[in-house]
C-alpha cells in the first residue's frame, strides 16, 4: 500500500485523504512547502486534492524543481497562472468543477482576471460559496478528496465581528466541512501562519498537529489550547522548547489518536518548482519551461455549461429577463395595427385592443413564472443566511455583544436634575437590568446607561478620555445627532461624566455605578476595540495589526479591500483611526499602534 512519504522520519498513510490536519508555523519556516509536498505524494499515490490558495504560490506545482521542465499535471484556476479564470462570484461554479472531474484542482483566489487583487471580502465569499457547495456535492459520489485551504485563518477566524454575516457564514461552511467531511469522503488540511487567530473549536477536530518553529506568546498559546486536547500538561513545557528552537523546514508533528506519534520531523524538499521562494531583490520567481498543463477542452466545456447553469438561477440574471421581457411587452403594445382596406368596415381600434391582449396573454405567463422563481431564489438565500448563522457548531467564535453585562453595584442616589423644558411630553424609556441611578423621579434611559457603559469600556482599555466623535461611533451614532447630545448632557448633569474639549469621561460616580471593567491586553484588547469601530475601519485595523510592527503601504491596503487612497470612503475611515491614535500614518504607509499591543 503507498503511503505518503512527506518526511524521511515519517509517512501517512493513505487514509490521510480523509483526515483533518493543521499546520502552524511563523513566515518562511516551511509551511508552504509542506502543503506541496503533501499534493505531490498524493498525486503520486493517485488520491484526489484541491487547494484553496489566497496568495497565489501554488502554480509552482506543475514545473520542475529547475522550472525548466515539467512537474505534476494539475488544472489552474484563476491567478496570473491560471488555465481558466474565475470571478469572486464563482465559488459554487469550482465545486460542482472539483466535485465531478478527476483532477487535481489548485484555485488561484489572489488575483481577478484584469490582475486586480481579490479583496478580502470577495475571497471570504467565494470560499464560503465553495466550501458549502463541496460539501453538498461530495455527499453525491463520496470520492476522497484532500482540501487543502491556504491562511486558513482568514476563513476561519476565532473572533467574528458583530455583523460580519459573510465572515460567520464562510466560518460555517469550513467548519462543518471539518466536522462531518469525513462522511462524505472529504479531508481538510488547514495551514496558517496566525494560530491565535485560528477559531478553537475547529483547530481542536484537527487528528494531526504540524508546527513549525513558533516564537509569537499568542501563537504558542493557541499551540498550547491544542495541546490540552491531546497532549498530558506535563509534556507541555519539554514540546514547546523543542518547538521554539526548531530550524528551518523541521516540526513538531502530535498526532497521538491517528498517528500514534510525538515528535520532530524534518520534512522533505519539494520535488517541484518553489513559487513560494521569497524573491531575492531584482529577481522574479518564473519557470522558464514549459508546465504539465493538462488537456482543457473538457474542462473548457465543463465550466461553461456550469456557468451558464449558475446564471440561469442567479437572482440578478431573472430580474434582467424580467426587465428585458417587460422592455418588450411594453413595445409591443405600442405597436401600430396597418389600417384596413380603404371602405372597410372593421373598427380600427378594435383591432388594436385585441393585438394588445394577444400579446399580453402571450408574455405574461412568463413573466409571472420568472418573477415566481426570483422570488422563490432570494427567499431561498435569506433562509440559507439565517440558518447558516444560527449554526452553534462553532462553539468559540461567538459574535461579540456590543453591550456587555453590566456588573451588579449596589445603587447610589444621584442629585436630581431639572432639565429645560422641551415644550413637548418624553415618554419614559424601559430600563436594563441591574441597578439603575433614582432620586426621585429621576431615571437614565436605556441609551444613556449604555453611554456609561461604553465609556467604562474605553477605561478598561486605556482610552480615557476618549474623543466624543468616537464615542459616538461606537453607539452607531454621530456627535452632532439629537439623541447623542441629550444624552450626553444628562449624564454630565448627573455627574456621571465630565466633558471637556471635545471629549468625554466617567467621573468616580460615573464608574460606581457602571462598574469597573476587566482590563484588557493583547488580542483580546484588539478585539474589544474592533468592536468599537465601524465594520470597514475594523478590516483595515485587523489587516495593519496582522502585519505589526511593519507597516503597510496605504495603496496597497486601499487595493486589498478593493478602494483606492483617494476614495472618500477609504480617507475618511483612515481619518478616524488616525484621529484616535489606532494607527500611525508617515511617508504613505500605516502601521498599528504600539499601544495595541502593550
Amino acid at each position: 500500500m503507498t503511503k505518503l512519504h512527506i518526511s524521511p522520519d515519517l509517512a501517512l498513510p493513505r487514509d490521510a485523504v480523509t483526515q483533518t490536519m493543521i499546520v502552524y508555523g511563523g513566515k518562511g519556516m516551511g509551511k508552504t512547502n509542506c502543503a506541496t509536498v503533501l499534493a505531490e505524494e498524493l498525486d503520486a499515490a493517485g488520491i484526489r486534492y484541491a487547494v484553496i490558495d489566497p496568495m497565489g504560490v501554488f502554480w509552482g506545482l506543475r514545473h520542475s524543481k529547475d522550472g525548466k521542465g515539467e512537474g505534476i499535471q494539475v488544472l489552474i484556476l484563476g491567478g496570473k497562472h491560471g488555465d481558466i479564470p474565475i470571478e469572486p462570484t464563482g465559488g459554487q461554479v469550482c465545486a460542482d468543477l472539483v466535485s465531478d472531474v478527476d483532477a487535481n484542482v489548485i484555485i488561484d483566489i489572489s488575483r481577478k482576471p484584469d490582475g486586480k487583487m481579490w479583496s478580502i471580502g470577495e475571497r471570504i465569499r467565494f470560499v464560503a460559496d465553495y466550501c458549502s457547495r463541496l460539501y453538498e456535492r461530495q455527499g453525491e459520489r463520496a470520492r476522497p478528496l484532500m482540501q487543502i485551504i491556504d491562511e486558513a485563518a482568514r476563513f476561519v477566524p476565532q473572533q467574528i465581528q458583530h455583523g460580519a454575516v459573510d465572515v460567520a457564514r464562510c466560518a460555517g461552511a469550513v467548519s462543518v466541512m471539518v466536522e462531518e467531511g469525513r462522511n462524505v469522503g472529504i479531508g481538510v488540511c488547514l495551514i496558517t501562519q496566525r494560530s491565535a487567530r485560528m477559531n478553537k473549536a475547529v483547530s481542536e477536530l484537527a487528528d494531526c498537529m504540524i508546527a513549525f518553529r513558533t516564537v509569537g506568546p499568542l501563537s504558542i498559546d493557541a499551540i498550547l489550547d491544542w495541546f490540552g486536547e491531546h497532549v498530558a500538561k506535563a509534556r507541555w513545557k519539554e514540546l514547546i522548547e523543542k518547538l521554539r528552537a526548531l530550524p528551518r523546514g523541521h516540526a513538531l508533528i502530535v498526532s497521538p489518536g491517528w498517528l500514534n506519534f510525538e515528535g520532530v520531523a524534518r520534512i522533505r524538499e519539494r520535488n517541484t518548482f518553489d513559487s513560494s521562494a521569497t524573491p531575492k531583490a531584482g529577481e522574479e520567481r518564473r519557470a522558464s519551461g514549459k508546465g504539465a498543463k493538462p488537456d482543457l477542452t473538457p474542462y473548457l466545456e465543463r465550466m461553461k455549461a456550469t456557468i451558464e447553469k449558475a446564471k440561469a438561477d442567479d437572482p440578478r440574471e431573472l430580474k434582467k429577463r424580467i426587465a428585458e421581457l417587460e422592455k418588450n411587452l411594453a413595445a409591443a403594445g405600442k405597436f401600430t395595427v396597418v389600417h384596413a382596406p380603404k371602405g372597410s368596415t372593421v373598427d380600427q381600434s378594435i383591432v388594436q385592443r385585441a393585438a394588445n391582449r394577444a400579446v399580453a396573454a402571450a408574455t405574461q405567463p412568463l413573466i409571472k413564472m420568472l418573477r415566481d422563481a426570483k422570488r422563490n431564489a432570494e427567499s431561498a438565500l435569506r433562509e440559507l443566511n439565517v440558518a447558516v448563522l444560527s449554526v452553534q457548531n462553532i462553539k468559540d467564535a461567538q459574535i461579540p455583544d456590543v453591550v456587555p453585562t453590566p456588573v451588579d453595584i449596589p445603587p447610589k442616589p444621584i442629585p436630581a436634575v431639572t432639565a429645560a423644558p422641551t415644550g413637548r411630553k418624553e415618554r419614559p424609556e424601559a430600563v436594563s437590568a441591574g441597578p439603575m441611578p433614582t432620586n426621585g423621579d429621576a431615571r437614565l434611559s436605556k441609551s444613556q446607561m449604555e453611554l456609561l457603559r461604553r465609556l467604562a469600556q474605553f477605561r478598561a482599555i486605556g482610552k480615557e478620555p476618549v474623543l466624543l466623535s468616537w464615542l459616538a461611533g461606537s453607539l452607531g451614532t454621530t456627535v452632532r445627532s439629537r439623541g447623542f447630545e441629550e444624552n450626553t448632557r444628562i449624564v454630565k448633569a448627573h455627574g456621571l461624566v465630565i466633558v471637556e474639549r471635545e471629549q468625554a469621561r466617567l467621573t468616580d460616580e460615573g464608574l460606581t455605578l457602571i462598574g469597573e471593567q476587566t482590563p484588557l491586553r493583547g488580542e483580546e484588547l484588539r478585539s474589544k476595540v474592533k468592536e468599537m469601530l465601524t465594520s470597514t475601519q475594523a478590516l483595515y485595523l485587523e489587516a495593519l495589526c496582522s502585519e505589526y510592527p511593519n507597516a503597510w503601504n496605504l495603496e496597497a491596503l486601499a487595493n486589498q479591500f478593493g478602494t483606492t487612497v483617494r476614495a472618500r470612503g477609504f480617507e475618511e475611515n483612515t481619518r478616524v483611526l488616525r484621529a484616535n491614535q489606532l494607527i500611525e500614518v508617515q511617508n504613505g504607509e500605516a502601521k498599528a499602534a504600539q499601544w495595541l499591543f502593550a
